[in-house]
């Protein structure tokens, strides 16, 4: 009888035995590339606030400083067990009440996504993005991009949930003259409060967070998710340094992944922005998640 831990897959999804050396298996593993996320609890009580943090670098702000703004894109994966229950963000570079400074926001409320950019350092003056109805499921991994071509003259923004287009709503709010550059910190999972409010706070599970320098196309968002447009659970999380334009992804956190509880434990992939867990944020096994598969040599 073969013994279980020498059975690897295959990519083809057919069997093989490990050849064995002084009793130990050994040879080529193939393995799945994600099987971690960070789990947030949403807790908005003081110092329960839990975060990854980031840090504030120019690379995340999307301004050259003169009112002229820059595309970018943000791509996120997602689970919430009530979707109707939660409402908070998954990126953000703001603080909102009290002392006010806000860049952008990127988050989702009951399902329903919304991102805001903004001009000034208040809330009165943004460009801001709603999709027509909530597009998330409960106990769902969803793939979740935000885009924006730059153009503060001219703006597009768009959703893609899944690989597929969002049907949303684009409004300006006051005088949007191009965003501001902030020194917030760039946060995954909460704004910048202590304590945050409802809608300041996520609130479940996050993997593979990746950051653009560019507006992302229809034909790269569904690369992104890999799997068929639209359909939750067709998608599986890609090795991004194979992803068809690689110079353009600023940062890629796996979120758990090689990742440890460490000061600058959240490893940045492909950039040089390592974040940090904050207040009780956790690496937690991810159910459900698929992944492209890596070969390990044992």
């Amino acid at each position: 009888m073969v013994d279980p831990n020498s059975i690897v897959i295959n990519p083809d999804g057919t069997e093989r035995a490990l050849r064995q050396i002084w009793g130990r298996p050994t040879g080529r593993v193939i393995a799945p590339m994600s099987t971690k996320s960070i789990f947030f609890d949403g807790d908005t009580a003081a110092g329960q606030s839990d975060h990854v943090l980031i840090g504030d670098y120019d690379n995340f702000s999307f301004t050259d400083g003169a009112g002229n703004d820059k595309p970018f894109s943000f791509s996120v994966w997602a689970f919430m067990t009530d979707v109707s229950a939660s409402n908070g963000p998954f990126v953000t570079k703001a603080i909102s009440g009290g002392t006010t400074e806000t860049e952008y926001i990127f988050k989702h409320a009951s399902g329903t996504l919304q991102t805001f950019l903004y001009t000034s350092t208040g809330t009165s003056n943004r460009l801001r993005l709603d999709s027509n109805a909530a597009v998330l499921s409960d106990n769902t991994w969803h793939n979740i991009i935000f885009t924006y071509n730059g153009d503060k003259d001219t703006p597009s923004m768009k959703y893609y949930v899944d690989g597929l287009t969002v049907a949303a709503t684009q409004a300006e709010n006051g005088d949007y003259q191009g965003m501001v550059r902030t020194t917030q910190p760039l946060l995954l999972g909460n704004t910048n409060n202590e304590p945050p409010v409802a809608g300041q706070a996520f609130e479940d599970q996050m993997a593979d967070v990746v950051i653009f320098n560019k507006e992302l196309t229809s034909t790269e968002a569904l690369g992104v998710f890999g799997g068929t447009a639209g359909v939750a659970g067709s998608g599986r999380v890609k090795d991004m340094n194979k992803f068809s334009d690689p110079n353009s992804i600023i940062s890629w956190w796996q979120m758990g992944d090689g990742d440890t509880s460490a000061t600058d434990g959240i490893i940045d992939s492909i950039g040089s922005f390592n974040g940090t867990l904050e207040n009780g944020a956790k690496i937690i096994n991810a159910k459900n998640l698929k992944s492209d598969y890596i070969t390990k040599i044992l």
